[in-house]
This record gives structure tokens, sequence and C-alpha cells, in this order.
């Protein structure tokens, strides 16, 4: 589960360092991902879109 979302993101966040793309996205990217296995046992990808509190 940890290495399908550290895939997916595209950009360079914490550890995660991505030498593509070296800038952070947080208009895309500052959001959770939750990974689930589907039922031939592949990683899932959901990408809820928290709003932040103004």
């Amino acid at each position: 589960g940890v290495l399908a979302a550290a895939s997916a993101r595209e950009e360079t966040r914490g550890c995660h360092v991505r030498h593509d793309r070296p800038e952070r996205d947080d208009r895309i990217w500052q959001r959770s991902q939750t990974v689930r296995l589907n039922p031939s046992g592949q990683p899932v990808l959901t990408d809820p879109i928290l709003e932040r509190a103004a």
C-alpha cells in the first residue's frame, strides 16, 4: 500500500523525493490518500479531498 501511494504522488514531499518534480504542489496534493486492496488483491487508491478550515 505504501509503495502504491508513493508511486502515485506526482511531487516531492517529505522523504518522497522526485527528481523530475522537485517542488511541492499543495493545491493538488495536500490531502490524504487511502489504499485498499480490490477483490483480486491489487492496490486501489482513493483520494478524498479534505476541505481545510478557514
